[in-house]
């Protein structure tokens, strides 16, 4: 056999090796086996406050890895790995410490039961059950993992009505104190209004147990207002609403929308929103997409901890724009650039410029 045709034999080998493994994967997953899935980022980072008079840069990883499992009919459990540390709101790590080994935890673990079609009865840290219209994160961080219970059910053909109702753990306390639980109820809708054209709207209510006078482990007030002790100075029950429309433009993906939430649990400082647009993607090599938003979180509208903790250095009282770009570069991979400028405090002069280059291979 020449040294050509041991490269064609090896290559031909390799070609059905992987074919094969798709295949068993497959059938895995068919047969209720255990689905393998994941991603890895990489990002570079700049932040410029005026306040502080000076710039960072940084560079963070962040990788998640879950398994998922289907051991008898109408039930699932999935078990995942991430990095981020104790980070509630963030899988980033960042490149420091001399090459040590940077913080991986509990990031899945849930059960769940699909009572019915379209309905699931979800137990234990479990990825977020509630729609992001126009992909909002106000309330929210895209990478909060709420541990507790959650019911949902789906109901008509053409158009879905979903409730949700959850209750999620985020203080255990002893001593006689009282647990601090967030209760969600809330209500979405998903359906097509015309031909090309679909409509996503959510309305729920967030009331957070247990929180004026106290704090909560694992986050910081960021943002919210404190009292003399360094507390919450307000409770928190938040009406949420959001909207979503989308159509196609130019053979791409066109979605405009928002979210606006209002604490009635606080007497000043209570309200926010964000308003969006978004055209394109990157789900193949080739495709492309932009993205812009503003917001402005007032300090007690909800609670600072769970929101999205890159806009304007996180939390709430923040005001600003994010500008944001993605290229698939591959099957999985894709390349976003992102620009945040604002303020950190809705009435503050001070400047907020942070940039991110993130790389992303997903699994």
């Amino acid at each position: 056999m020449t040294h050509r045709h041991r490269i064609a034999a090896i290559l031909a080998l390799a070609v059905a090796s992987a074919a094969g493994a798709e295949a068993l994967a497959a059938e895995a997953a068919e047969a209720g086996g255990p689905v393998f899935s994941g991603r890895v980022r990489y990002r570079a980072e700049t932040i410029s406050e005026s306040e502080a008079a000076k710039t960072d840069r940084r560079h963070r990883i962040a990788a998640q890895a879950a398994w998922t499992v289907k051991p008898a009919e109408d039930w699932e459990a999935a078990f995942g790995l991430g990095t981020g540390g104790g980070d509630p709101v963030s899988y980033n790590s960042t490149l420091t410490g001399s090459g040590s080994r940077k913080g991986v935890g509990i990031d899945l673990a849930f059960v769940r039961w699909n009572f019915a079609d379209d309905g699931a009865l979800t137990l234990g840290k479990q990825p977020l059950p509630f729609s992001r219209p126009a992909g909002s994160d106000l309330v929210y961080d895209g990478d909060y993992v709420p541990e507790g219970i959650t019911i949902a059910k789906s109901f008509g053909e053409g158009w879905k009505l979903k409730p949700v109702l959850a209750g999620h753990w985020l203080a255990d306390r002893n001593g006689g104190e009282p647990d601090s639980i967030q209760f969600v109820a809330r209500l979405e809708a998903k359906g097509e209004i015309s031909e090309g054209s679909k409509l996503d709207a959510g309305l729920g209510y967030i009331i957070t147990q247990h929180t004026e006078g106290r704090t909560l482990a694992g986050i910081d007030l960021e943002g919210n207002a404190a009292d003399a002790g360094g507390n919450y100075a307000t409770g928190f029950g938040c009406l949420v609403a959001g909207l979503e429309y989308s159509m196609t433009v130019a053979d791409k993906p066109l979605r405009l929308g928002g979210e606006f939430v209002t604490n009635g649990e606080a007497d000043d400082d209570n309200t926010g929103f964000l308003a969006g647009i978004g055209w394109g993607g990157s789900s193949k090599p080739g495709d492309f997409g932009l993205k812009y938003n503003f917001r402005r979180l007032e300090a007690n509208a909800t609670l600072g901890g769970l929101a999205d903790s890159d806009a304007m250095g996180g939390g709430t009282d923040v005001v600003g724009h994010m500008f944001a770009a993605e290229v698939g570069l591959a099957q999985n991979v894709k390349l976003d650039a992102k620009a945040i400028t604002g303020a950190q405090g809705v009435d503050a002069d001070a400047e907020y410029f942070r940039t991110q280059l993130d790389l992303t291979l997903k699994f």
